[in-house]
């Protein structure tokens, strides 16, 4: 999380497993969401697909110790933006957050609710 106060973002919310994240998705309706693959109760995978029900704003990227090329595939094909290996996330992280969001001329960018797993 220290990265992204570096960067000038915030964190508004963390959840610890992926029902949890749906439900906070689904209410806080953000921007972007930080999305763990390896959650408890329902996957991030498969947290990723219902959430694009339920808030299809939010922009998605997973950010994930697993490396295996057909988990980012999934992943991705779930609704994710992007997909961040946890080992590269001090240098790629921001910019995958900030590519998501694209622009937005009338929002704070400061302003980056998220669902994590940590």
């Amino acid at each position: 999380m220290g990265h992204l106060k570096n960067a000038g973002l915030r964190a508004l919310y963390v959840a610890y497993d992926g029902v949890q994240a749906i439900a906070k998705a689904q209410s806080l309706q953000p921007d972007v969401i930080l999305m763990d693959i390896s959650l408890p109760r329902l996957n991030g995978i498969q947290a990723a697909a219902v959430i694009r029900n339920v808030a299809p704003r939010a922009k998605i990227v997973f950010v994930s110790g697993n490396t295996d090329p057909e988990v980012r595939r999934a992943a991705l094909d779930a609704g994710g933006s992007d997909y961040v290996a946890k080992s590269l996330a001090g240098r790629e992280l921001i910019g995958a957050i900030r590519l998501a969001m694209g622009p937005l001329p009338n929002r704070r960018r400061s302003s980056l609710p998220n669902a994590e797993s940590a």
